[in-house]
């Protein structure tokens, strides 16, 4: 809901409509009161900002106490706006501060209208990316590459060998993003052939330069023996690196490190603590782990109801092992087998041996969905006694 506007701006309905509108369409309708109380109700005049202006107009949001993503997204608008298709030399001049993670845009522009702020960002920024990457420069063609290998919406199929050679590029001159996306693609297998070494090595490379990234993914090779020695103290140390640059996944990796007592002292408490770090930077890994130990009294005070909170919210992200929890005590706690049914699908369809034996078991009862033995011969027909996902069956 729209901040109540002072009197005085009540007898100039035009241009107030407009930033209004403007916030609107950015759903920061609560930041419209500020802009106006600072001289910033002519959005025309936002095509003709330069730089400096950005500046001026970043520190007065800061000033007024918006939260900084809230900031990055009305620049950005700002930005958008000065920017058009016909002038090439402004889309090279527009700055990629704030600009969302290459990950991230093809996400957020699933199923965009034309002519959303949204939709002009991702053609404004595949266009950056495709004349720097023209040009040369490492960071165009590692954000190109992560484009072409996701695909963006109706603007860009996905492209694995383009990707692949983008890629390539970016790790030659030396890029760490680009390193670690090229070590990805090989550890995956996604294209080329599967080589854990070269991708070790890819990773080590990013890591150096300290990049949490390139700490994570070479963390998780000594973790699990993949391309290197398995050594668990090295794990850790990368683990710790990571976390402490505020890595949602680093945070997560490290809190498994002491739960499991894996390459230091096993400590609940800690463990707790970096789940939480991470789960509230919506890691569904560390929001399942947490739940867990909000379920089971480990390291924090028995509390269900958080638990299932945590579950419910990983298990929104599509993470099965959620799935198959916030299903068990669906079932279990509160006999709502349909509901229970539906999560156990959605596991299933990931291909969780849990999932499928507990959905085996509702379809041959006839419990949560009309009673059919073909689907249960097809799940499975054994009820495990106790899932190794997580808690214990309450039946």
């Amino acid at each position: 809901t729209l901040a109540p506007l002072p009197t005085s701006c009540l007898f100039m309905p035009t241009d107030f409509q407009a930033v209004i509108a403007f916030c609107e369409d950015l759903n920061l309708s609560q930041h419209a009161e500020t802009l106006i109380k600072n001289g910033y109700e002519d959005v025309e005049d936002y095509g003709n900002w330069r730089d400096e202006d950005d500046d001026d107009f970043q520190k007065v949001c800061y000033g007024a106490g918006m939260l900084r993503p809230h900031v990055a997204k009305l620049v950005r608008a700002i930005r958008v706006r000065r920017v058009t298709p016909q002038s090439p030399s402004q889309l090279l001049a527009a700055s990629l501060v704030g600009c969302p993670s290459p990950t991230t845009v093809p996400k957020a522009l699933e199923g965009f209208k034309l002519g959303t702020v949204e939709a002009m960002e991702a053609e404004i920024y595949l266009r950056l990316a495709i004349e720097g990457a023209a040009r040369g420069e490492a960071g165009a063609q590692n954000r190109l590459g992560d484009f072409y290998r996701t695909g963006i919406a109706q603007l860009l199929p996905q492209n694995q060998a383009e990707a692949l050679r983008l890629y390539t590029q970016a790790a030659a001159q030396g890029y760490g993003e680009g390193q670690h996306s090229l070590g990805m693609i090989y550890m995956t297998g996604n294209g080329v052939a599967h080589d854990e070494k070269r991708a070790a090595r890819l990773f080590r490379q990013a890591a150096k330069q300290g990049l949490a990234c390139g700490q994570i993914s070479l963390g998780q090779c000594f973790a699990m023996g993949a391309g290197v020695v398995m050594d668990e103290d090295e794990a850790a140390k990368l683990f710790t690196q990571a976390s402490e640059q505020g890595a949602a996944l680093g945070q997560y990796q490290l809190g498994q490190c002491y739960s499991n007592g894996m390459g230091v002292k096993q400590n609940d408490e800690k463990a707790t603590w970096l789940y939480r770090l991470a789960a509230e930077q919506g890691e569904a890994g560390a929001q399942s782990h947490l739940a867990t130990c909000y379920e089971l009294g480990r390291g924090v005070v028995q509390d269900l109801p958080k638990a299932l909170q945590l579950y419910a919210q990983a298990a929104e992200q599509g993470l099965a092992h959620a799935q198959v929890c916030l299903g068990l005590h669906l079932a279990g706690l509160t006999h709502r087998f349909v509901d229970a049914a539906g999560y156990f699908r959605l596991a299933a369809d990931q291909g969780d041996a849990n999932a499928q034996c507990l959905l085996g078991y509702l379809c041959e009862q006839g419990q949560g969905s009309k009673r059919d033995l073909g689907e249960a011969a097809c799940a499975s027909t054994v009820l495990p006694r106790r899932s190794t996902t997580c808690g214990r069956w309450r039946g």
